[in-house]
């Protein structure tokens, strides 16, 4: 089996997520036989099986079919595949426990752990000698190439609108909402209508390793831009290895579009709801009206009988 080298390489790994991805998998490698290296790879067959299958539904939602909820196919036939290379009961288990920590981790941040994995894997000094930009230089770069990511997003936004009259009038008609209600307006009401003409930006690396200069520009542009493939971002690495993890960053980020079906559904849910509460606050305030005129006209028919007038503790008139 050999000496498990999990705690000196886990020290060099500054994602909480990828230590606990890397011991998964060295724990599986010394269980179960395979190569470190030979276990990272299978498990990204996994990975990227775990991730079709959750997204399956927004795929169908995208071409127009029914989205039923997720399951495991594709991964349950690919590790029907991997299962005679892995005996020990608690290799299933395992590599699964590391899928879970990968989906964990990108819900907390946007990171590269399947490239700072592969590092310690089987691409780093004692195998294949390749190694990365680090994640904070990634960063400090996109920052620099990118000034304003956002501005960017609404010069092409803006360019498209004025293409359509459909879209200006859309517009238009949203130009009184603000904050969350604004943005789930221009999604679900004006984005349709300027789609054609929108311009995507582009975002190419031409030696992308695992995808981390990418996934670091994805992070200077709006969160729903990039989720509506609004940027369009592109990989290309003279190894086959490379571009199989860049591709599962771009997945496991919501990279590659297929999460517009889930942005319009909720800014449609947005724009629901607050139409409920106004028809709410409408109705309350219809209520009101209704109770300041009785008692106005109480007091009119008190003041009539009495031939005085009668004190309301209270301003009839007040909204």
């Amino acid at each position: 089996m050999g000496k498990r080298r999990t705690p000196r390489r886990a020290r060099a790994l500054r994602s909480p997520s990828a230590t606990d991805i890397l011991d998964l998998l060295d724990r599986c490698s010394a269980r179960c036989g395979p190569s470190l290296g030979q276990v990272f790879t299978d498990w990204l067959d996994l990975v990227e099986a775990v991730l079709d299958d959750l997204h399956a539904p927004w795929r169908n939602l995208m071409s127009g079919a029914p989205a039923p909820l997720p399951s495991p196919a594709t991964a349950d036939a690919v590790w029907a595949t991997l299962a005679p290379r892995y005996q020990h009961p608690d290799a299933c288990s395992l590599l699964s426990q590391a899928c879970g920590a990968l989906l964990a981790g990108a819900a907390n941040q946007v990171s590269d752990d399947i490239g700072a994995v592969s590092m310690h894997a089987c691409l780093g000094d004692d195998q294949r000698g390749q190694f990365f930009t680090p994640w904070n230089v990634c960063l400090a770069m996109a920052q620099m190439a990118i000034l304003d990511g956002a501005a960017a997003v609404e010069a092409r936004i803006a360019a498209a609108i004025a293409k359509s009259p459909d879209a200006q009038a859309a517009h238009a008609d949203g130009s009184h909402l603000a904050g969350d209600q604004a943005l789930a307006w221009r999604i679900a009401r004006v984005l349709p209508h300027a789609a054609p003409h929108i311009e995507r930006i582009t975002v190419i690396d031409p030696a992308c390793g695992s995808g981390r200069m990418l996934l670091a520009a994805s992070t200077q542009y709006p969160a729903w831009a990039n989720a509506l493939g609004l940027v369009s971002y592109v990989g290309i690495d003279a190894d086959s290895l490379c571009t199989r993890m860049a591709r599962l960053n771009v997945k496991l980020f919501g990279l590659d579009g297929l999460q517009a079906a889930l942005v319009l559904l909720h800014a449609e849910q947005t724009l629901k709801r607050a139409a409920r509460v106004s028809a709410l606050r409408s109705i309350m305030t219809d209520a009101g009206a209704s109770v300041v005129e009785a008692i106005a006209d109480l007091q009119g028919d008190v003041e009539a009988a009495t031939g005085g007038s009668i004190a309301v503790p209270w301003d009839v008139h007040r909204s």
